[in-house]
């Protein structure tokens, strides 16, 4: 770790993120949306706001492009667009997903745009932030509005230094013993494959999300159940995400599965719970018809063992990461991505990014509501991001049209809930 240099060159996934949002019209950028549970002025959000941008050196950062890509971190917050938007309806999650999802984040200027969503009387009652995912991850959108929520309640008083700035986690995880797997994870080809329903460029995709929500008992039970049958709610989540996949008409009897974790207690150095960035690392696991058969909780078990493997004996090709690479290399995977096709390149995207009570248990101010990758890469018929708050339990189920149809989506939503209840009877 060393203070906030002028440039670094950006990692691994940071300039594979970078370049499928450059080619794939915004994909792989992350839209989230947060609710004002108190009464807040423009102004003082705005102010918050610019009180954040000057700590963190990730939202001050944009990418130089020559012949490799470099962070610059010297935006200024009157650089980041900050719009206000007044509400004459009732807000929409999926509609204001939709519009605001296509607009795309300008990488070589800003890291993040900002939309405030406010009443009549000039008081926000919903924030949306769309992010640059290769410099801000979901979490990090959580740690924002920790700080935010701070400044608001501490009348700006107190006056806190910027932060330190990380390298990318591709350095980290190396340090920590991890040198990544040879196989590209957006380069694959064989058995797992999908079809799309209808193929399209990029340019003709659009990025859609729904969610659904239930008491914070839900997960909590879910973790219980877990426990008494030695599984860990992730690896539950994770199975009943591919038993649903089965109601879908593109469903392919090989199903690989792409699983983000939150890699900063993995780094060396363990990268602080206070830090904006991406520290975020993907493993897939591929699973083959005769797993599929068994039943959930086998299913469940099955996937655990296969992450435990991988991540607690620290193998050192747990990750899809490389230490080294080509910027073209990496350019030409995203000009093919952004090509029409009849498959998707990889599988069920599957996120758990668990309780944020232990960070956010204080939170006077803000909710976070819903949040979700732009899926215009068209990478996967399916992504889902499941996390907890001091409010609710939140399930958000990503897809991209035309290459999934709305209709087959919310069979999939459907069933996915349909398997949460088998597990638990009543609890919603």
């Amino acid at each position: 770790m060393q203070y906030k240099p002028f440039s670094r060159p950006l990692g691994y996934q940071e300039a594979l993120f970078t370049e499928l949002t450059r080619w794939s019209c915004g994909g792989v950028q992350l839209l989230s949306f947060v609710r004002i549970c108190e009464s807040l002025k423009v102004e003082v959000l705005q102010r918050a706001f610019a009180l954040l941008h000057g700590m963190h050196p990730m939202l001050q950062a944009r990418v130089v492009r020559g012949d490799s890509l470099f962070w610059r971190f010297d935006v200024d917050f009157a650089s980041v667009p900050f719009e206000i938007q007044v509400l004459k309806k009732p807000f929409n999650f999926g509609k204001e997903y939709s519009l605001l999802g296509n607009k795309k984040i300008q990488v070589d200027k800003y890291s993040y745009r900002v939309r405030l969503f406010s009443n009549s009387d000039g008081l926000v009652e919903w924030a949306a932030v769309l992010t640059n995912h290769a410099a801000i991850d979901g979490r990090s959108i959580m740690i924002m509005f920790c700080y935010l929520d701070f400044f608001i309640q501490d009348g700006f008083k107190t006056k806190l230094n910027p932060l330190p700035m990380y390298s990318g986690v591709t350095d980290h995880l190396k340090a920590a013993g991890q040198i990544g797997r040879e196989v590209l994870l957006y380069h694959k080809q064989g058995l797992t494959l999908w079809p799309v329903e209808s193929p399209a460029p990029a340019s003709k995709r659009r990025s859609q999300a729904t969610y659904r929500e239930r008491s914070p008992a839900l997960l909590q039970s879910l973790s219980l159940y877990g426990k008494a049958h030695e599984i860990n709610l992730s690896a539950l989540l994770c199975a009943v995400a591919v038993k649903a996949s089965r109601v879908l008409p593109v469903y392919h009897p090989w199903v690989e599965v792409v699983f983000p974790v939150d890699a900063r207690k993995l780094c060396q150095p363990k990268v602080g719970l206070d830090t904006v960035g991406c520290f975020s690392a993907v493993m897939t696991l591929e699973l083959a018809p005769e797993i599929l058969q068994v039943d959930l909780i086998v299913l469940a078990k099955w996937i655990q063992q296969q992450l435990n493997k991988r991540v607690m004996e620290r193998e050192s090709h747990a990750f899809d990461l490389k230490i080294d690479y080509k910027l073209q290399t990496i350019t030409d995977m995203a000009k093919e991505y952004a090509k029409k096709k009849a498959y998707f390149p990889s599988g069920i995207c599957v996120s758990n990014v668990g309780s944020m009570r232990t960070l956010a248990s204080d939170l006077k101010y803000f909710e976070i509501e819903a949040g979700m990758l732009i899926q215009n890469h068209g990478t996967h018929p399916i992504m889902v991001i499941t996390y907890s708050t001091t409010r609710r339990s939140v399930f958000v189920f990503g897809y991209c049209e035309p290459l999934m149809s709305k209709k087959s989506a919310l069979l999939y939503v459907e069933r996915y809930m349909d398997l949460l209840k088998s597990l638990l009877g009543d609890v919603s």
